[in-house]
């Protein structure tokens, strides 16, 4: 059987994952200019589904070959630019300054240097440029323990989706002072008690004959003494076969035979 684990993501791992995206943006201002009135978040891929298509997505390789995605609004080269260059929001109106291949080519240059930064504060990796790729649907299914990283610059929102793969190992439990040592999941069941029943025959009476019963009177029941019983437990689920005897004057049962 193939199961996959449904993963939850804990408030204290996303706020950790947006500490490290803080960081890699105060690094990458003091390489290029400061980011003002910027937001950071992470939450769980399943979560961001519908904010996922607000952007194009592109894709890149970690070291080892693993994919991540970042969806980069409309715009951010542009912005980027305004930012690197001081250019005001009249000059962008304009459109003045902003043509040049330069400046374009400078704030294509300081995108893809965000996205490094950023991908390699979030999961310890380089990252390059990769060929187009479908976005997997299982990434954004619930419990599939992806993450999306959302940098909010003003009005745009600047997102990375990092699958559970590529994310840092959360730290180990560590046991409290004094605390039992921890058990196995086996022998922590194994003195949980399970209720069974023997069920000695199923008949069908009408209502009128039902009604005529009375103390003494004797049914006749629809099986051989010797038919194996059903052993039954939770959920009337049928643990096994048995046969109906007594043992040191007390009713007993045999265990004949283990369901399947």
């Amino acid at each position: 059987m193939n199961v996959s684990p449904f993963q939850l993501l804990k408030r204290s791992s996303g706020d950790a994952l947006a500490a490290r995206a803080s960081a890699a943006l105060a690094q990458w201002g003091a390489a290029w200019t400061t980011l003002p009135d910027h937001a950071l978040g992470c939450a769980a891929a399943s979560e961001q589904v519908g904010r996922l298509a607000a952007g194009e997505l592109r894709c890149r390789l970690l070291d080892g070959g693993l994919p991540v995605w970042a969806v980069v609004p409309a715009g951010m080269e542009r912005y980027l630019e305004q930012l690197v260059f001081g250019l005001s929001n009249l000059d962008a109106a304009s459109g003045r300054n902003l043509a040049s291949r330069l400046g374009g080519g400078v704030a294509e240059d300081a995108l893809e240097d965000l996205l490094q930064t950023l991908f390699s504060a979030l999961t310890g990796r380089a990252s390059q440029a990769a060929p187009a790729q479908t976005l997997p649907a299982h990434l954004t299914r619930p419990g599939s323990g992806a993450v999306v990283c959302s940098v909010q610059l003003g009005e745009r929102a600047l997102r990375l989706l990092l699958p559970a793969a590529v994310l840092p190992a959360p730290p180990p439990l560590r046991a409290r002072a004094g605390a039992a040592p921890l058990t196995s999941l086996h022998r922590a069941l194994a003195s949980l008690p399970v209720p069974l029943s023997v069920e000695l025959c199923r008949t069908e009476l009408t209502l009128g004959y039902l009604r005529t019963l009375a103390v003494g009177d004797v049914l006749a029941l629809p099986m051989a003494t010797d038919q194996a019983l059903r052993v039954t437990g939770p959920g009337d689920t049928t643990v096994c076969g048995a046969h109906l005897g007594a043992l040191d004057g007390a009713y007993a049962v045999e265990l004949i035979k283990a369901a399947r």
